[in-house]
Formats: structure tokens, sequence, C-alpha cells
């Protein structure tokens, strides 16, 4: 929902953003209100962290506004998504250390508590760098 700054006084947003958990006809609702520059601010976060939930929200979730400003952050978000996410190759070196660095204590680890967490991380790290190497953005939890 595209909202003016005004529609945000006393909701205990920071003017740009609110979000509220609600309840209808026993369904929980999720309500997520931006300005047009808190929206932007907060995408280019997600965008930052190569998950953009907010991005996919717009441009999958079901708008209870529409307008010029919706439809011209929408295209913009696409725009962005289409595009996948723009890593560079020393984030990817990072990644690619993290797991070396992960197998060589895998290889020396006996606490089998130890080796599941270890072999967690190593879940986790190849699968998003397989991910991010598809040109795909990264999801967590069931997402990954």
């Amino acid at each position: 929902l595209i909202a003016p700054p005004a529609a945000f006084d006393g909701q205990g947003g920071d003017a740009t953003s609110v979000a509220r958990v609600t309840h209808f006809d026993g369904e929980r609702i999720d309500v997520f209100a931006y300005t047009v520059e808190g929206f932007t601010d907060w995408s280019e976060r997600d965008f930052a962290s190569l998950r953009p939930v907010l991005p996919i929200l717009l441009t999958e979730g079901t708008p209870l506004r529409t307008g010029d400003e919706f439809d011209t952050l929408r295209g913009w978000a696409a725009d962005r998504l289409e595009r996948g996410p723009q890593v560079d190759d020393h984030a990817r070196a990072l990644r690619r250390y993290a797991i070396t660095d992960l197998l060589d204590d895998l290889g020396d680890a006996t606490d089998p508590l130890i080796i599941a967490a270890l072999r967690s991380e190593l879940f986790r790290g190849l699968a998003e760098l397989s991910i991010l190497a598809a040109g795909a953005w990264l999801g967590s939890g069931k997402w990954l």
C-alpha cells in the first residue's frame, strides 16, 4: 500500500512506513504501508541483501490501493528483479572461502552436534553460492 506521509502520523512507524498484523474473518493479514520514499529505501536494503522480499511482494502481491505511484514503483521493482542480483567477484570469493573454511572445520570435527551444525552451514553456503551463480535471488527458510 503506497500512502502519503500524513497517513503514518501516530502509527508507530518512522513517518515513511508501517508494518502491522491484523485479523479479519479469522484470517491473519500482514499489512505493509509505505510512502514512495519509504518503499524505495526498504527495497534498496532488500536488493543489497540479495533477498528482495518487499519488491517481490509488490510485484506478486495483491494491492489494496493502486494508482500512478503504485504503477511506477511496481514497474521499477519488476525491472530490478528481472536484472537479478549483482554480486561482484570479491563477494563471490568470500563466499567460496567461507565454504572452504567450513569443509576444513568439518574434516576435523568429531562431536556429532558440531558436525550437524557445520553441515547445516555448509548446505546454506553451497545453496546460496549456487543460486547466485545461476543469477537468481536468494531466499531463506523454505524459500532457500
